[in-house]
């Protein structure tokens, strides 16, 4: 086996994941990729339940020796590549972020596991364990989130999107621990202690959309990659851009049999925008500082 480095890229998503899932990482020379159904129906047939879920599991068993550990999984995909690259966004957050119904894995619970899989790569050869993490600023992450998870609400619509937010905001229970994956401060600052911020590649929504060329240059560099953004841009990829976004600050809700209809939508008015990024404001700056981004230019504070 010839894998030096390990990369995990655990969403959010609504950030252009699947942008960089089915335009990007597909376009990898150097590295196998095993996407969000790939790497699911793996740990279903070995595991009998989807990759995410293995991270509610104990830690220990990525270090199993037998079929079921972390060697076998990368054996069954690497073949001769130099890296190997798991891309699952709803390691973060699902769609059941709002109902807090689902339990999920918290920023702890992920750092735990992906401590026991680095120690399991270390013993297999591989030398480093790297982080992509793609953000959006958080009051459209919020609306295109909540637009997208529609179908699970009986009452969908502005009053109870407004309503949600504020739970959100106010850290109540059961969404006060799956808040923490919009609060980037805290999450650059735990990552890049346990991991160090070198390993770690923050990837904004905003920059991959208005600077694709920049954004992709970098990622390339992290992933060992040259000339990623030409291979993109020759396959003749769409830009990465709102999914459910229908105007100014304006989304259409999904309907529970995966349609949109435009005259159900929810509104991010100006008060709102300003108060979730209000709360968010110093996070982000600490967030921008740590990771040395540019937050600002895409009003994150």
């Amino acid at each position: 086996m010839n894998v030096e480095t390990f990369y995990l890229h655990i969403g959010l998503p609504k950030t252009a994941t699947t942008f960089l899932q089915n335009a990007v990482f597909k376009k990898l020379r150097h590295s196998a990729y095993v996407g969000r159904k790939e790497a699911s129906r793996y740990f279903e047939e070995t595991h009998e339940v989807a990759f995410r879920q293995a991270f509610m599991k104990h830690p220990g068993f990525w270090k199993r020796e037998d079929s079921k550990g972390l060697n076998a999984f990368v054996m069954a995909f690497a073949g001769e590549a130099r890296g190997f690259l798991v891309s699952e966004e709803n390691l973060s957050v699902t769609a059941r972020f709002f109902d807090g119904l689902e339990e999920e894995p918290t920023p702890a619970q992920i750092i735990r596991h992906m401590k026991a899989m680095r120690a399991a790569a270390l013993d297999m050869g591989i030398g480093a364990f790297k982080l992509i993490l793609s953000i959006r600023r958080q009051d459209t992450w919020l609306a295109s989130r909540y637009a997208q998870s529609a179908p699970r609400f009986a009452n969908a619509g502005q009053d109870h999107f407004e309503e949600c937010v504020d739970a959100v905001l106010e850290r109540r229970e059961p969404l006060a621990p799956r808040a923490l994956w919009i609060d980037y401060g805290y999450l650059v600052e735990r990552f890049g202690n346990e991991f160090g911020h070198e390993n770690i590649l923050i990837l904004p929504q905003e920059r991959l959309r208005v600077d694709a060329e920049a954004t992709l240059a970098q990622l390339g560099q992290f992933l060992g990659e040259r000339r990623l953004g030409e291979r993109v841009a020759n396959a003749g990829r769409k830009r990465a851009g709102p999914s459910n976004s229908v105007g100014d600050r304006v989304w259409v809700l999904r309907q529970a049999d995966g349609s949109v209809d435009e005259t159900k939508t929810i509104r991010l008015p100006e008060k709102l925008e300003e108060k979730i990024l209000r709360a968010y404001r110093e996070s982000n700056r600490t967030a921008a500082i740590q990771s040395g981004l540019t937050l600002d230019e895409f009003g994150y504070f």
